[in-house]
């Protein structure tokens, strides 16, 4: 199995307690999907497109996977892996890791600059995650009211530069209009009182919309196997 640097990119939602054994991880799906969640945000990335990723040069004897049940990474492992695999703008084609091995023990990610191979390697986590399809498909449930397509980085850069919370609660409250011209945020600095807004416009993509691919439409489908054990141990934070 292949996994590139933005299945690995999931760890950035990932909960960083270390307490939580559910969410402190990067989840892998049996087909190569990773998913990972703090209790309030959920990000998940479709398996390795291979037509993409033909030129990685796989150790074709030490192919592994997870089972049906899916494996945990540590983020640690997650860390360690993203650092060894080359910078995609060098290296488009060598920009993955393969699993190369897992057991009981030890998960191994082989990652390549061309010229030299370099393993990583940690515990595989089991016990189930998170039933982050059904929850993924309760919040897509319904019509969409309104879409709009934003410059993500805009976006990104408008919710850091907002003052954080000391707290761990950090809410920003996010308006539309329904004709979709602009998102506008606004919160309060806990520590000075002051009211902060914001508004990123959308992005011209020329009436193009970004549709559902059979990846997508799949996890609107309910799947038997997935382990809903998970939604007991999703984490409320109030």
């Amino acid at each position: 199995m292949l996994l590139s640097k933005v299945n690995l990119a999931v760890a950035g939602v990932a909960s960083t307690d270390k307490t939580d054994p559910v969410l402190n991880r990067v989840h892998l799906e049996a087909d190569g999907t990773s998913v990972a969640s703090n209790g309030r945000a959920i990000m998940a990335v479709a398996p390795v497109v291979p037509e993409r990723a033909a030129q990685f040069p796989r150790v074709e004897d030490a192919e592994a996977g997870p089972g049906p049940g899916g494996v945990g990474l540590s983020l640690s492992t997650v860390a360690d892996a993203g650092r060894a695999v080359p910078k995609a703008d060098k290296h488009p084609s060598l920009g993955y890791v393969q699993m190369t091995k897992l057991d009981a023990r030890e998960i191994e990610l082989m990652a390549t600059d061309g010229v030299r191979k370099r393993k990583v390697s940690g515990m595989p986590m089991r016990g189930g995650f998170l039933p982050w399809r059904q929850m993924l498909r309760d919040a897509r449930e319904g019509e969409t009211a309104v879409r709009v397509c934003v410059d993500r980085l805009s976006l990104m850069r408008l919710l850091k530069a907002m003052p954080p919370d000391p707290g761990n609660r950090n809410p920003v409250f996010l308006e539309m209009r329904g004709d979709g011209k602009a998102i506008v945020a606004r919160c309060v600095s806990v520590g000075t009182g002051q009211r902060v807004i914001g508004m990123v416009s959308p992005l011209d993509n020329r009436g193009k919309w970004l549709e559902e691919d059979e990846w997508e439409l799949g996890l609107r489908e309910r799947l038997e196997s997935e382990p809903e054990q998970g939604r007991r141990r999703v984490k409320r934070i109030p």
